[in-house]
């Protein structure tokens, strides 16, 4: 007999949702692109703007999360994750660290919660700084 290839092509399904998270940066919105069973990436970005151009500036948050389970509980996730904040005004660089919870509410709505440590070093001199800006509250929306 032969046996089917079929599983060797198939590819995991990526889930993507909707995020509104509230941090030391304001209000970030982005998407979750959510693959292979508990790993996500995580876009997020900041924009603002007044009438005379100054002092506009723009945020990217890049992470990478991955899912482990400290409860029994379905609807609870927690996880922890790497990422990369991104600030272009003043070229700020900010690697860092999460660890969060997530509760799902519904099968289309979640909220989250996550701790974050940062170092942000600036482009222009040799200035280094810690900072846990990335920490906040969200919630997730899937379609």
């Amino acid at each position: 007999m032969i046996a089917p290839t079929a599983y060797a092509q198939q590819t995991d399904d990526i889930d993507i949702s909707g995020v509104m998270k509230v941090s030391g940066v304001s209000p970030m919105v982005g998407t979750n692109f959510n693959f292979g069973g508990g790993n996500t990436i995580r876009t997020l970005g900041f924009f603002s703007a007044n009438s005379s151009g100054i002092n506009d500036s723009f945020v990217l948050d890049l992470s990478y999360l991955r899912n482990f389970n400290l409860s029994d509980v379905e609807s609870l996730d927690t996880y922890w994750g790497i990422n990369l904040h991104l600030q272009f005004d003043d070229t700020v660089i900010g690697p860092g660290a999460l660890f969060g919870t997530s509760y799902s509410m519904s099968k289309h709505f979640a909220i989250f919660g996550e701790a974050g440590l940062n170092v942000f070093i600036v482009d222009d001199s040799s200035f280094r700084s810690f900072g846990m800006i990335n920490s906040g509250l969200g919630i997730e929306v899937s379609w």
